[in-house]
């Protein structure tokens, strides 16, 4: 497995999976230099930066992976505010827009192209071990440090200034990635705030009149009003990039309080600050990868109104006539995954229901996954299914059978007193009888059915169960001198071999009783 991590770093990949895969050999060197040189120095604050540099190359090495092996759209653009990420196809104008702006559309085509649920729970994990370490590291450097107040280490200031100075350029200019995958040291904005972004800036940067448009207030607000405005954001935006590099601005201040000839524990009590910042950054990304983790499905109150209103937009889309099942699940933080299945009308057409559907759901969710079928597509789908099915249904056995048992016999008694009478006796009846047996889910289905023919002890147990359950006739009781001379008869008949036995009585060994006529 780590032979298979190694050779990762040496395929051929799309360029910003490339991206991401140099960025994280460039955390992943400095995390090193960062470990062997808190250890040789015995410097608090590099170990503080160790961690930190280990979670973003972990996050970023993950990123690159997830992008690798699922495509997903959870990336940036190649170069921030020269291609703009997002690419939203309205109605039928699909075609056109691809063929009016190929720039997007290539950005689009090479990082959007599919999303796999997996690697995503893969990268979320990873980033839950990652700040589970962190908040573990930053914890033994608090208690290390309360060890190292009554001891000060001797660090050298010229140190602790270069690398703090290379951890600050190395974060500022990756400071997209690191805001993007990074929940430790990234800031808490969503992909989607940074999309826009830099769709804003790619539209302000497109040609001059763009930016003359964007200068000028189109409400007519005073001029000293957008420059307060531009200074806000000046402001928050040093803000941000301070919190970002908080670890290697942490390293030159305490170089400054060196060189000013300040005493170590102030130095001492910036790091401990530092750790324990850090640590608490650590336990909030913990705790949202692991909600991700045991439950992903969408909570918040606000969050669930917008759902029910989208989906309630769905439903009244031309074409569609119910929604048969829609679920919406958080992937990432910030980031959704909507899963819905519309039945539309037999004269609608789907891929333009689909399109209007996933414009809809796309102000919800980032990954829109829509299914439209018709009513007959079901049908056809419970046809095959069914079809396929056969071998493993239930199955039933029809088994007609009918036997027929006619014996006549005749005898006359001639008497010498002259007295004589003639004695006609005529028996016949037949059976018909229809066994069904029903059979679900046998277990030997493959079996061959012969079996069952092949058992006749069974089958004539079957047989005669089914014979009682039919109202046959009673016949009319016979006095004993008649049933003894009719017993005697049939002992004769068949010693004589008049007595005729048809196959089918035979074969299910069924032996009817006697029923002879009543007396006149």
């Amino acid at each position: 497995m780590i032979w298979e991590a190694v050779s990762f770093f040496t395929l051929k990949v799309k360029p910003y999976v490339g991206r991401l895969r140099h960025i994280s050999i460039v955390f992943f060197i400095l995390w090193i230099v960062d470990l062997f040189l808190s250890i040789y120095c015995e410097s608090l604050v590099l170990n503080v930066n160790a961690y930190i540099v280990f979670n973003v190359w972990v996050s970023l090495a993950g990123a690159a992976m997830l992008h690798h092996y699922s495509s997903s759209s959870l990336t940036l653009p190649e170069k921030v505010g020269t291609k703009s990420l997002q690419v939203t196809p309205r109605g039928n104008n699909r075609v056109k827009s691809r063929e009016t702006s190929p720039l997007r559309v290539s950005v689009a085509a090479e990082i959007t192209e599919g999303f796999c649920f997996g690697v995503n729970r893969l990268h979320v994990l990873i980033c839950f071990g990652a700040a589970v370490f962190v908040v573990f590291g930053c914890l033994a450097l608090i208690g290390e440090s309360l060890h190292h107040a009554l001891h000060p280490p001797d660090t050298s200031p010229l140190l602790l200034l270069t690398v703090g100075i290379a951890h600050v350029l190395l974060f500022t200019y990756y400071a997209a990635e690191i805001d993007a995958y990074d929940h430790i040291s990234g800031q808490p904005r969503t992909l989607t705030a940074l999309r826009s972004s830099f769709a804003n800036t790619t539209n302000t940067t497109s040609s001059s009149n763009t930016r003359k448009e964007t200068t000028v207030s189109p409400t007519g607000v005073h001029p000293a009003a957008n420059a307060n405005a531009a200074r806000r954001s000046l402001w928050s935006s040093l803000q941000v990039a301070a919190a970002r590099a908080a670890g290697p601005l942490v390293c030159v201040v305490s170089c400054l309080i060196l060189w000013m000839g300040g005493q170590p524990l102030w130095a001492l009590v910036a790091v401990l600050l530092l750790a324990a910042h850090t640590a608490v950054r650590a336990v909030a990304s913990a705790r949202a990868m692991a909600a991700l983790l045991l439950n992903n499905v969408v909570q918040q109150p606000a969050d669930v109104a917008a759902c029910e209103r989208a989906l309630r937009a769905v439903r009244l889309t031309d074409g569609v006539l119910l929604v048969q099942s829609s679920i919406v699940w958080e992937v990432a933080p910030g980031e959704r995954m909507a899963l819905v299945r519309l039945r539309i009308t037999s004269d609608a057409d789907p891929a333009a229901v689909s399109a209007a559907a996933r414009s809809i759901l796309a102000g919800i969710a980032t990954h829109v996954f829509v299914e439209a079928r018709t009513t007959q597509d079901d049908e056809d789908d419970d046809d095959d299914e069914n079809s396929g099915n056969d071998s493993y249904s239930s199955s039933a056995h029809h088994h007609h059978h009918s036997h027929s048992h006619s014996h006549a016999h005749s005898h006359s008694h001639v008497h010498h007193n002259g007295e004589g009478h003639d004695h006609d006796h005529d028996h016949s009846h037949e059976h018909h009888g229809e066994c069904t047996l029903e059979m679900e889910h046998l277990t030997g289905m493959n079996e061959d059915l012969s079996s069952i023919g092949r058992s006749g002890g069974e089958v004539a147990s079957s047989a005669s169960i089914g014979g009682e359950m039919m109202s046959f006739p009673q016949p009319p009781k016979m006095s004993a001198a008649d049933h003894t001379e009719q017993q005697t008869r049939l002992r004769g008949a068949a010693v004589g071999g008049n007595l005729h036995t048809t196959k089918a009585t035979k074969s299910f060994n069924v032996v009817p009783p006697p029923f002879p006529k009543p007396p006149i």
